[in-house]
């Protein structure tokens, strides 16, 4: 069995390219032991630096944000860097908002060829209450697709093929929440598509179309990719 494993750490831009051996950081974004003092109007316990992005992109009024990776204390500022200065505080990491995706729409190719097997491991947060979606994708179809619909707590699982959509399967609750970061794993097996979030197994869908090319899968939505990899 061949064994490729496609990383990536974070998402900087709107759109990615995933293949073997990629790999991006936080670094262009976030600056280390930085901080903006007097412009902070709100803070909050964030689990993650993610987390706390996730906070500052729901609030109209925040501009950038502190991050304390001691406590997980998150601060949101009203102005950013580019405006006022920032200072030098060991323990904090900075970042303007303007620099974190808002809406993502992110791209992995299957590597090493296509399989009739293969796993998905995401570490996503949804930032607003809308839906956020991840399709295997083939041939221009949409061999399999999950739709977490936040803003109607429904977890929707379909497929469409030459234009055509097949039978809804819904479950509720939704098992995503915003700002609260996941890890959504899919794997395909024996004919079986297989959904768990956070451990918890979600939902086995039988693949309608085991004959297809599987070429890539696409996550799209309102929220911020952590890390992401296929395993084959």
């Amino acid at each position: 069995m061949q064994l490729c494993l496609f990383t990536v750490v974070l998402v900087l831009t709107g759109e990615g390219l995933g293949s073997c051996s990629f790999c991006s950081n936080a670094t262009s974004v976030v600056e280390v032991d930085a901080h903006m003092e007097l412009y902070i109007f709100r803070k909050v316990r964030s689990p993650s630096l993610y987390s706390c992005a996730s906070e500052c992109l729901m609030s109209s009024v925040c501009m950038s944000f502190n991050f304390e990776t001691k406590t997980r204390i998150c601060e949101l500022n009203s102005n950013r860097s580019d405006l006022v200065a920032i200072t030098t505080r060991p323990g904090f990491l900075y970042s303007d908002i303007n620099n974190w995706p808002k809406v993502m729409n992110f791209l992995m190719v299957v590597p090493c060829g296509s399989s009739t097997s293969f796993k998905v491991a995401i570490n996503i947060t949804p930032t607003t209450v809308n839906q956020v979606s991840i399709d295997v994708r083939g041939g221009g179809n949409r061999l399999y697709q999950i739709g977490f619909r936040l803003d109607q707590n429904k977890l929707v699982f379909n497929s469409l093929f030459s234009g055509v959509w097949g039978k809804e399967i819904i479950l509720s609750p939704v098992p995503l929440a915003i700002v609260t970061e996941s890890l959504v794993e899919i794997r395909l097996d024996q004919g079986m598509y297989m959904l768990a979030v956070d451990g918890s197994s979600i939902n086995n869908f039988t693949d309608r179309y085991p004959n297809e090319i599987r070429e890539d899968v696409f996550i799209r939505g309102d929220a911020i990719l952590t890390a992401a990899h296929i395993t084959i």
